[in-house]
């Protein structure tokens, strides 16, 4: 049995890169709007190990779609689609990337969130 091919790390020409995290990388489009790509990355207590995981950034940006659709009527979010051919569109070459079928499932379409205040006391 061949193993699943991973995605470890993202490459778009056409968009600048404003953060690489654990698990996510994420993309300008607009001042407003971002593509964030969920990697096969593990991370585990704030280290990002060696073996990724096929498929597992897949999983993270539908689970994610699932829930936000869910709650779409109840709670503002930042959400704007999972579906790919929903995405904008970047460059005059195309399409934004040329992902493969299950590969296209690992980017969301967000808006940018403002910051959250929060204040803390320790006792």
């Amino acid at each position: 049995m061949a193993s699943a091919q991973t995605v470890l790390e993202t490459s778009i020409s056409e968009l600048p890169l404003i953060h690489r995290g654990k698990v996510r990388d994420v993309y300008q489009v607009t001042d407003n709007e971002l593509l964030m790509v969920a990697t096969d990355r593990l991370s585990a207590f704030d280290c990002v190990l060696p073996t990724p995981i096929p498929r597992k950034g897949e999983v993270l940006t539908q689970l994610s779609a699932f829930w936000f659709k869910k709650f779409d009527k109840l709670v503002d979010h930042h959400f704007l689609t999972a579906n790919f051919d929903e995405m904008p569109a970047v460059g005059v070459s195309g399409p934004l990337i040329d992902f493969d079928g299950f590969t296209r499932q690992c980017v969301g379409h967000v808006e940018r969130a403002g910051g959250c205040v929060c204040h803390a006391v320790a006792t």
